[in-house]
């Protein structure tokens, strides 16, 4: 079970009207809702850190993380560019 992931690359396809304050807010939310921590940097189509489980009972692997995190931005018409793998 992998505790910690590591996350670097590009969003692409954000709406040109979108704040950085609303990106944030819609990442970070979509972290909580997972019961996830992220520590790094995120900015507008930049994304630079690890993803880390809030509760060790929760299992989490890098497929199934990479799945959701997939999900995600194709839910928000968004696409990801990068790379994700354990730490």
């Amino acid at each position: 079970m992998v505790r910690e992931l590591e996350i670097r690359g590009c969003i692409r396809g954000l709406s040109p009207e979108m704040t950085e304050e609303e990106f944030w807010n819609k990442m970070i939310d979509f972290v909580e809702r997972n019961n996830w921590s992220f520590g790094g940097r995120m900015e507008m189509e930049q994304i630079c850190g690890c993803i880390s489980q809030v509760s060790p009972d929760l299992p989490m692997n890098i497929n199934e993380f990479k799945q959701i995190f997939i999900g995600f931005m194709e839910h928000n018409n968004w696409s990801f560019d990068g790379d994700i793998k354990e730490c």
